[in-house]
This record gives C-alpha cells, structure tokens and sequence, in this order.
C-alpha cells in the first residue's frame, strides 16, 4: 500500500527528522518548540495530529489540540495526558518524556486557564509543512504508520512460532503482535451512541423497577 511506502521512506530520513525537531525543542523561538513538542507527541506515543474532526463530529483532541485541562504534571519528567481522541476513544496515560519536553510542557501552560490550548501558535497544518520541507509525501499520519509498522516488526521479529504450530496458534501469537500496536496507538475501539442510549435506557428500567420494590 502506498501508505506504508510513504513510512518506508520515512525511515530513512527518520533519524535526520528526529535530531532536527529535537534541537527545536530547545529553540529560541515558541512557536518552534511548539511544533518540536508536538512532533515528539506524534513520534513517540502515536497521538493524532489534531484540527482533523468534521463538523458533525464530537469535540475530540489530538496533539497539537491538547488543552491545559487534558495534562497533569507529575513527578519529574512525568506527565499524564487525559483526553477523547478520534471515535471518541480516551487517551488515558501516564508517560516518560525527555526533560526539555517536560518544561516546555511546563512553559507553555503557565498562566493559562483549564480551556486554553497549550500550543496556541500552531495547529496541524504547521505540523504537517514542517514535515513537507524535508519531502512533500511526508505527513503527521505517515509518521503514525511508521510508529505502528515499528512496532509490529519488532514484535514479530520476537515472535517464536514453533515449526509444527497449528494455524489457530499462529494467529494467536499474530494477534498479539497486533495488541502491542493497538496499545501505543490507543486503537480501542469506542461505544457506539446506540450502544451507549441502549444501556442508559437499561439502567433507568432498573432504578424503576427498585423503586417499584420498595
């Protein structure tokens, strides 16, 4: 597929990517190391872009949509990211980050209320020209493909089928792989607005029926 083509040369440049936004997070410039932080966001814990969602869809973040109320500072060098990402799924975790990442973290939400974005000089088309500089196919979303198929190839390559394992065997180890992928890219899927009304609906049958006991 040509989105994993796009990854494939994506790896290539990877490591010249990585040092340059990594110096940017050290910036002069704010609105440097705003994109510095994202791009490290996006690179190392899959995290969508952002400024993606249509019109009809739910009010869900992405990296460079974080708001002040969606992290908590922990410890040092720790930090908790809490927010409704695509499909509404919750981003819930608590993660390592370098110390330059951890005080911009620090910096950029300083003074700021609960409903402010923390990187407000930029949003996901800045991102995304960032990445074009260095080759017009590159995007936050091939950035996501190369994390997944980083992943996966490593679990794979950890992998120890056995010669005489039966299919249903290796599609469990398979599956498995595919787990590691699902768990940093936060792929969960969601309840759906039917299923969810459906179990409200079933709950306030309950309470009546308690109250009917009583």
């Amino acid at each position: 597929l040509v989105k994993y083509e796009k990854a494939r040369k994506l790896q290539f440049h990877y490591d010249e990517i990585k040092d340059s936004y990594m110096k940017d997070t050290e910036s002069d410039s704010d609105t440097n190391r705003q994109l510095a932080t994202v791009l490290y966001l996006i690179d190392h814990f899959g995290i969508r872009v952002g400024n993606e969602k249509k019109e009809d869809t739910a009010d869900t973040v992405g990296a460079s949509t974080l708001k002040v109320e969606n992290i908590n500072l922990e410890e040092k060098d720790v930090i908790v990211l809490d927010f409704l990402g695509k499909d509404s799924v919750r981003f819930f975790k608590k993660l390592e980050v370098p110390n330059i990442i951890y005080n911009n973290f620090k910096k950029f939400i300083k003074g700021k209320k609960g409903s402010s974005l923390i990187f407000d000089r930029i949003d996901s088309s800045d991102i995304n020209n960032y990445l074009k500089k260095i080759d017009k196919s590159f995007s936050a979303k091939v950035f996501r493909t190369r994390l997944a198929s980083t992943i996966m190839y490593e679990e794979l390559k950890n992998l120890k089928i056995p010669k005489d394992s039966a299919k249903s065997k290796i599609k469990i180890l398979f599956n498995k792989a595919n787990a590691a992928v699902a768990d940093v890219l936060n792929h969960v899927k969601g309840v759906s607005k039917k299923a969810q009304e459906s179990a409200d609906g079933l709950n306030e049958k309950l309470k009546e029926l308690k109250k009917e006991r009583k």
